[in-house]
């Protein structure tokens, strides 16, 4: 019975750091985002995925945005800037919504209180997260 319950353990220790370095750097990124709240269901997903993957490479992607991120991502998932724009303001409002109130507390720095009404844009939502998980990920710390 101990046996059972400790390989249990130690399985979903290794399922809850998204960090372990079993794991590549999508499937690390994709958990972090389950862990923010946005479903993966949304196409705004994909597109944070994907900004968080270039952005934790090479930071210059983000400066600015609007002129070279959303190009780079609308010729990859081969569609407009302005429809990757919407895409990922709707997954943002999602997990603003829905998400977990304490872990975008810590990545975002708004109080608990606040998380509810106004959310970040999507240049602050894309630098912010992407900085946190280069953090985590350095540092491979798990949620």
């Amino acid at each position: 019975c101990d046996t059972i319950t400790d390989l249990l353990s130690e399985d979903n220790t290794k399922q809850d750091n998204v960090y372990n370095s079993e794991y590549t750097l999508e499937e690390r990124v994709s958990g972090f985002l389950r862990h923010l709240g946005i479903p993966a269901h949304l196409n705004g997903y994909k597109y944070i995925r994907s900004a968080i993957i270039h952005t934790t490479n090479d930071i210059a992607e983000l400066t600015p945005i609007t002129q070279k991120l959303y190009p780079r991502l609308a010729r990859e998932f081969d569609t407009s800037s302005g429809s990757i724009e919407r895409s990922i303001r709707h997954a943002i409002g999602v997990s603003w919504r829905r998400g977990n109130k304490k872990l975008l507390s810590d990545v975002f720095g708004y109080s608990p209180d606040t998380i509810g009404t106004r959310q970040p844009t999507n240049s602050e939502y894309i630098a912010m997260a992407a900085d946190d998980f280069r953090l985590r990920l350095k540092h491979e710390t798990a949620l």
